[in-house]
């Protein structure tokens, strides 16, 4: 018989052809060839040593288009031009100074997300991070070359009627860089480390004051005691501190209310009293009474029942009110020092 490749003869059994190497049996299943009985195989061998033998250009263009080049070929044309600089490079430059962006670059697509993902999370170590860069920029060449060898059997497998050429290009293509990448996925990168850290926040939990912190809401001043958590959820008009402590609670509230655009008439205190005071049943409620605070006139009301006290101080100032609201268990003592610190502090300055 002969080979199918280059037309040398070769024996019945014999596995590889000796003139170009080529695999016989893989030859004969791309050729389609069924065995037959001796005398059909004879008179095949010579129709088709009668059609390679007069025309080598016949055989040559047959080995183009079947045979398969080495995988080295294949995963040079993958890589591209940068090829050599894989094979000697053990530190990878681009890598530790654009980070998962060059993943994008070198379409390490799901490699370079986890990057994003690790970066989002262990955005508060910076030692940390810098000890993954480092560790990623010394192994990426052997990541991306093991990828790179994984993508180019998937090509041979998925084209095996390929010849070298076209296998050699579709490893081009598939391969190479992605010139899009600060485009594209620069403005997605931002968006999901963004995202991943609104989430981070969002759950993160609170720690109390380690000191005394001193805050301002609209024109007052005051300090908050050690121990309170500040809440994420505030305005400019709006502030509130808890306190929890062996299963002892307690809370501060500042709260703005403007009425300029409500209201032609002086808004008086009695007005917003009797709009802003509510009270269930068992509530008990004391008398309006004035305190002064640093100077200024406050108008403080107690609310309490079985189970909480709650006091309310507020100063109103060119129509604006500011109110202001402690709430305790009602058999706590050390809630009641704090809130007095937070009182003591009040300033009010235009």
């Amino acid at each position: 018989m002969y080979c199918l490749r280059c037309g040398s003869k070769v024996e019945e059994n014999q596995e590889y052809c000796p003139h170009c190497g080529a695999n016989i049996k893989e030859e004969l299943d791309r050729y389609n060839y069924i065995p037959k009985t001796e005398e059909e195989n004879t008179k095949k061998e010579k129709e088709i040593e009668k059609k390679l033998k007069p025309s080598h250009e016949d055989q040559y263009q047959y080995s183009i288009k079947y045979s398969y080049g080495n995988d080295e070929d294949l995963i040079k044309a993958y890589i591209g031009k940068n090829y050599e600089k894989f094979k000697k490079n053990k530190f990878s430059l681009p890598t530790f100074f654009f980070g998962p962006l060059y993943f994008f670059y070198r379409k390490l697509y799901i490699l370079g997300l986890f990057w994003i993902i690790a970066i989002a999370i262990f955005w508060p170590n910076p030692i940390f991070l810098i000890m993954i860069t480092v560790a990623l920029a010394t192994t990426f060449s052997s990541i991306y070359v093991t990828e790179v060898k994984r993508q180019v059997k998937k090509i041979k497998q998925e084209n095996k009627n390929l010849g070298d050429s076209d296998l050699l290009e579709k490893c081009s293509k598939k391969g190479g860089i992605n010139h899009l990448v600060f485009l594209v996925i620069i403005p997605i990168i931002l968006v999901v480390i963004g995202t991943i850290n609104f989430l981070l926040k969002e759950y993160e939990e609170e720690k109390p004051l380690a000191k005394e912190e001193n805050y301002k809401i609209g024109n007052i001043s005051y300090t908050i005691p050690k121990g309170f958590v500040k809440s994420e959820y505030e305005t400019d008009t709006y502030k509130f501190y808890s306190y929890i402590k062996d299963f002892e609670y307690c809370s501060v509230t500042f709260d703005i209310n403007n009425y300029d655009y409500l209201y032609e008439e002086d808004y008086t205190m009695e007005m917003y009293l009797k709009e802003h005071l509510e009270s269930s049943s068992e509530e008990i409620i004391s008398t309006p009474q004035t305190i002064t605070i640093n100077n200024e006139i406050w108008t403080h009301i107690n609310k309490y029942d079985d189970y909480e006290t709650e006091d309310i101080y507020i100063l109103k100032k060119n129509n604006k009110f500011y109110e202001i609201n402690t709430s305790a268990d009602i058999d706590s003592t050390s809630c009641k020092e704090k809130f007095q610190k937070v009182l003591n502090s009040l300033t009010y300055k235009e």
